[in-house]
C-alpha cells in the first residue's frame, strides 16, 4: 500500500512539474481558414504574444478545406498534450456539429477562450453602382461565395437569395484571396463576410458593403442599411466569432495554464488594437461557460437553417 501511495505521489508531482514547465517545445495553432484572412492575422498576433510569454516558437498553420474538416482532423490526429491548439471560427465548429452525422472530430475538442465576435455584411464589387444594379447582377448570375459549406456566410447567403426569391448557387472557396478577387471581378455577384475581414478590400475601392446582417445598423457604418431594410424580410441574425479549442483529453493542469495564458494574450494591448482595426468585438469578458452556452444557441439556429435550405456537405 505504501508503495502505491508513493507511486501516486510521484505521478502527481510529475504532472504538476510538467504543467509548470509547459511548453518546452514549439506550439502550433491550427486554423481551418486560409492565409490572409482577418482571423488569420489575429491568430498570428496572439501567437506572437504567446511566444514571448512562453519563450518558445508558436506557429500558425492554416488547413482550410473540406468545410473545416481538414483542420479539425489534423488537430485530433496530434497528441493531446497541449502542443497543437485550434483557433476555430463559429461557422466551422457549429456547422460541423449540425451537418455531419459523425461529429466525433468536434466532440473530441472543447472551447476554452473566446476571442472575438464580428458583424456580417453583404458585399459586392465596387463596379456595381447601386443596390438595384446588384439585384440585376444576381438575376443574371445567381450565385454567391463563402469559405465553407454550412459556414455562416453560406447560411446568410441562402437566406438573402430566398428573400429576393432567387435560387442562387453557393460556391465554396478554399482560399480567401481567390474568393475576394472573384467578387471584385464580378465572377460571383455577392458574398457575406465580417466587416473586418472585407475591410481592406473595401478601403482599396475593390469591393463595397451594401447591407449589414444585424438587427440594427452598425454604429461604425451608420449609413449602411440592415438586410431587413434592404429586403423587407426577416432573416436569422448570425454573428461570426472565433475562439480557442483544445482536445478534451489534455491534462487538467495544462488546460488551466492554457486558458490563463491564452486569455492574457488575447487581452494584450497589441491584440486588442488589432481587433479594433478589423472591426471585431472583443470577447475578453466572456467566461468559458458563457462561451459554451453561446455555441449551443448557435447550434440551435444552424439546425433550423440547415433543415430549411436543405444544406448537405
Amino acid at each position: 500500500m505504501k508503495k502505491i501511495l508513493i507511486g501516486l505521489y510521484i505521478s502527481i508531482i510529475s504532472i504538476c512539474a510538467f504543467a509548470q514547465n509547459y511548453p518546452t517545445a514549439p506550439v502550433r495553432i491550427v486554423l481551418s481558414i486560409g492565409v490572409g484572412s482577418a482571423p488569420d492575422a489575429v491568430a498570428r498576433k496572439i501567437a506572437e504574444v504567446l511566444s514571448e510569454k512562453w519563450k518558445q516558437p508558436v506557429v500558425v498553420e492554416n488547413r482550410p478545406g473540406g468545410a473545416g474538416v481538414l483542420g479539425l482532423n489534423y488537430i485530433n490526429s496530434e497528441p493531446a498534450n497541449g502542443y497543437t491548439l485550434g483557433f476555430l471560427d463559429g461557422g466551422t465548429v457549429v456547422s460541423y456539429a449540425v451537418l455531419y452525422k459523425n461529429s466525433e472530430p468536434i466532440s473530441r475538442l472543447e472551447p476554452i477562450v473566446p476571442v472575438f465576435d464580428a458583424n456580417m455584411a453583404l458585399y459586392a464589387s465596387s463596379q456595381i453602382s447601386n443596390y438595384n444594379e446588384l439585384k440585376q447582377e444576381i438575376i443574371k448570375n445567381p450565385s454567391y461565395s463563402s469559405w465553407n459549406i454550412g459556414s455562416i456566410a453560406h447560411l446568410l447567403g441562402a437566406q438573402y437569395s430566398a428573400a429576393l426569391q432567387i435560387n442562387a448557387l453557393h460556391v465554396p472557396y478554399k482560399e480567401f484571396g481567390t474568393w475576394q478577387a472573384d467578387v471584385s471581378n464580378k465572377q460571383v455577384p455577392y458574398a457575406f463576410g465580417s466587416t473586418g475581414t472585407i475591410k481592406a478590400m473595401v478601403q482599396s475601392g475593390k469591393n463595397q458593403i451594401f447591407g449589414i446582417a444585424a438587427a440594427q445598423r452598425d454604429p461604425r457604418y451608420p449609413n449602411i442599411p440592415t438586410i431587413r431594410e434592404l429586403t423587407g424580410q426577416n432573416i436569422t441574425t448570425l454573428i461570426a466569432w472565433c475562439g480557442f479549442y483544445i482536445p478534451i483529453s489534455i491534462p487538467a493542469d495544462i488546460k488551466i495554464k492554457l486558458e490563463k495564458d491564452i486569455r492574457e494574450a488575447a487581452n494584450d494591448r497589441r491584440v486588442q488594437e488589432m481587433l479594433a482595426r478589423f472591426d471585431f468585438i472583443s470577447l475578453s469578458g466572456m467566461s468559458t461557460s458563457d462561451f459554451k452556452r453561446k455555441i449551443k444557441n448557435d447550434q440551435d439556429q444552424y439546425k433550423d437553417l440547415v433543415t430549411k435550405f436543405n444544406i448537405v456537405p
